[in-house]
C-alpha cells in the first residue's frame, strides 16, 4: 500500500484528519489552512486524496462563507479524480444548499453521525434529510 506524502513528509491522511479535527472543534479557518498548506506541498501522485482534500477545502469554504470558492474546489476535485465525481457532485449540493439555508447543515451533520454509528445512511436518503430540514425551517 503506497502511503500519500507531502513534500515535507507528513502523510496526506494525517493532514486530512488535522484539518477534520478543526473542523468538528468548530474551528473551519483552520481547517482550511491545513487542506491548503496540504494541497501547496503536493498530492499530484495520489489523485484520490487530492480530490478528498479538495472536497474537505470546499466543505469549510463554504462554512466559512465561501461559497465560489468552494464550489470551485469541488469543480477541480473532478478534474483531479473523475472517480471522485459522486461524491463532490454531493458536496456541491450541499454547499449550495448552505448558502441558501445554513440551518440545513445541523440535518446533514446529524445524519452523518448516525452514519458513522454504523447507521446505513444513503447518499439520497442524506439529500432528503437536508431538504425536510430546509422545508421545516421555511415554514
Amino acid at each position: 500500500m503506497t502511503v500519500a506524502m507531502t513534500s515535507d513528509g507528513a502523510t496526506a491522511t494525517a493532514l486530512w484528519e488535522q484539518a477534520l479535527a478543526f473542523g468538528d472543534g468548530g474551528r473551519p479557518a483552520a481547517a482550511v489552512r491545513v487542506c491548503e498548506r496540504a494541497l501547496r506541498r503536493g498530492l499530484e501522485r495520489s489523485p484520490g486524496i487530492h480530490a478528498q482534500m479538495l472536497i474537505t477545502l470546499a466543505c469549510f469554504k463554504s462554512e466559512l462563507g465561501d461559497v465560489s470558492a468552494a464550489l470551485g474546489h469541488l469543480d477541480h476535485a473532478m478534474v483531479v479524480d473523475p472517480d471522485c465525481r459522486t461524491a463532490a457532485l454531493t458536496a456541491r449540493g450541499f454547499v449550495l444548499l448552505r448558502g441558501a439555508n445554513p440551518d440545513a447543515l445541523s440535518a446533514l451533520d446529524e445524519a452523518i453521525a448516525a452514519r458513522q454509528r454504523g447507521v446505513h445512511v444513503s447518499v439520497e436518503t442524506l439529500i432528503r434529510t437536508v431538504h425536510a430540514a430546509m422545508a421545516k425551517t421555511a415554514t
